[in-house]
């Protein structure tokens, strides 16, 4: 009985963390897609690829 409990509490546990890391994506997502753009455009500057 305590096995499931504990497994239950670490499943909800990880909903609330998947909970605010999905608000935290939604408020950063203007800054990850600026972030990947600049990542971009340096991996293709230093690779030499277009």
């Amino acid at each position: 009985m305590t096995g499931h409990y504990e497994f239950s509490y670490i499943l909800d546990r990880l909903r609330l963390q998947t909970a605010c890391d999905t608000y935290q994506s939604l408020l950063w997502k203007p800054y990850i897609t600026v972030n990947l753009r600049i990542y971009k455009t340096l991996k293709s500057i230093f690779l030499q690829k277009d």
